[in-house]
């Protein structure tokens, strides 16, 4: 699929629903790529591939995931720093 997709077409293109889509779009870890153009939200398969890879892609990414905040959390404590 090439060219520019509306909401209802990434949908379509990514099996996820126009809200949980639209939901993204200022989500602050995984904001949707789209552009507004002429009032409507826009975005491309190419861009949406990017962003679904940028997405965890298993047990072992959360795992890692895990590990990383606890180092972050335990780093913190080590070095004096109150973690909020």
């Amino acid at each position: 699929m090439s060219g520019w997709l509306d909401l209802r077409r990434a949908a379509e293109y990514t099996s996820l629903s126009v809200r949980n889509l639209r939901g993204y779009i200022g989500d602050p870890h995984h904001p949707l790529p789209v552009r507004i153009v002429g009032g409507k939200w826009l975005t491309s398969a190419s861009l949406l591939d990017r962003w679904i890879e940028s997405f965890p892609a298993g047990r072992e990414d959360i795992d890692r995931l895990v590990d990383e905040v606890i180092n972050e959390v335990t780093k913190g404590k080590k070095h004096g720093r109150k973690m909020a």
